[in-house]
C-alpha cells in the first residue's frame, strides 16, 4: 500500500512538473513562431513546420492528457493516504481503548471522565490531521 501510494506521488509530482510544458510550445512555437527545441525535432515528421494550428492542437491534446493523468495519480495519492491515516488512527483508538479497559475503577472516580474523553478524541483526530491533512 505504501509502495502504491510512493509511486503515485512520484506519477503526481511529474505530472504536476510536466504540466506547464505543452503550454510552452504553444507561446514559443506557435504564437512566437520560433523553430522548434532540438529535443523535439522529431515532431517535424508528423506536424510540418507550417502548420501551427496542428501543433496548437497537439499541444493542447497532450495538456489535457498531462492534466488527466496527473489528477489520476492524484486521486490515488490522496485515496491511499487517507487509507493509510484511517488504519493508523484506529490502531490508535483501539490501543487507548484497551489501556482504558485496564485501568481500575477507583481510577474513574478520581478523574473527570468529560475531561478525559475530550482529551483522547483531540488527541487521536489531531494524529489522523497529522498523517493526512484535508484538502
Amino acid at each position: 500500500m505504501v509502495d502504491d501510494n510512493f509511486v503515485a506521488m512520484i506519477f503526481e509530482t511529474i505530472f504536476s512538473i510536466a504540466s506547464p510544458w505543452p503550454l510552452k510550445i504553444i507561446i514559443d512555437n506557435v504564437i512566437m513562431e520560433k523553430a522548434l527545441p532540438s529535443g523535439l525535432a522529431w515532431l517535424d515528421n508528423f506536424i510540418p513546420r507550417e502548420n501551427y494550428m496542428a501543433l496548437a492542437a497537439a499541444s493542447g491534446i497532450f495538456l489535457v492528457m498531462i492534466t488527466a493523468f496527473g489528477g489520476f495519480a492524484g486521486y490515488i495519492n490522496n485515496y491511499y493516504s487517507e487509507n493509510v491515516s484511517q488504519y493508523i488512527a484506529r490502531d490508535r483508538r483501539q490501543r487507548t481503548y484497551h489501556h482504558l479497559q485496564r485501568l481500575s475503577l477507583a481510577y474513574y472516580d478520581n478523574h473527570q471522565v468529560g475531561k478525559l474523553v475530550s482529551t483522547i478524541t483531540t488527541v487521536l483526530t489531531q494524529s489522523r490531521i497529522l498523517f493526512h491533512p484535508p484538502c
